[in-house]
C-alpha cells in the first residue's frame, strides 16, 4: 500500500485500539482515575466519569478519529525523515502529541475544575503519556512495515 493517508489512518486506528485497551485496563486496575476513553470523552460530553452508552461510543469514536489523524501525521514524518530510528520517532511523536493535546488543547476546551483535576495529576499524566507512546510505536511499526515508499 502506498497511500500516505490510508496507511497512516489504518496504523493510527490500530494503535488507538491497542491504546484504548491498555489505558482502560490500567484504569480498571486502579493505576489512574481516568483512561484515554475518559480523556476523549472530555472533548464530546460533559460528565466524563459517568458517560452513557452513547457517551462511551462517542468517546471511542473520537479517540479513534484523533488516532487516525495522528497516524497520518506520523506517516508524513516518516516519509520525509526516513525510516531510520523509527521506534524513537514513534515514541517521540507520541509523547509530543500527548503533550500538545493534553497540556494545551484540552485545557483550552475544558475549564471546569473536575475535569482539570482528573487530567492533571501524576497517575493520569503517566498513563496518558505511556498510552500515546505505545500508540506511536505501534503506528510507526505498521507504517514502516507496510508503506512501500519507505522500503529501500
Amino acid at each position: 500500500m502506498n497511500d500516505n493517508v490510508i496507511v497512516g489512518a489504518f496504523a493510527g486506528i490500530v494503535g488507538g485500539i491497542i491504546g484504548i485497551i491498555y489505558s482502560h485496563f490500567m484504569f480498571l486496575l486502579g493505576f489512574s482515575p481516568i483512561s484515554s476513553v475518559h480523556i476523549a470523552a472530555s472533548l464530546v460530553i460533559i460528565d466524563i466519569l459517568n458517560p452513557t452508552t452513547l457517551g462511551y461510543a462517542n468517546a471511542i469514536i473520537t479517540h479513534l478519529v484523533v488516532a487516525a489523524a495522528f497516524g497520518v501525521l506520523l506517516t508524513y514524518i516518516l516519509v520525509y525523515t526516513g525510516k531510520d530510528f523509527w521506534p524513537i520517532k514513534g515514541l517521540g511523536f507520541g509523547a509530543f502529541f500527548c503533550l500538545l493535546a493534553h497540556s494545551y488543547l484540552i485545557p483550552l476546551m475544558r475549564t471546569d475544575e473536575q475535569t482539570r483535576a482528573l487530567i492533571f495529576n501524576a497517575p493520569s499524566w503517566t498513563l496518558t503519556i505511556s498510552t500515546h507512546m505505545l500508540i506511536g510505536i505501534i503506528a510507526a511499526a505498521i507504517i514502516v512495515k507496510t508503506h512501500y515508499s519507505l522500503k529501500k
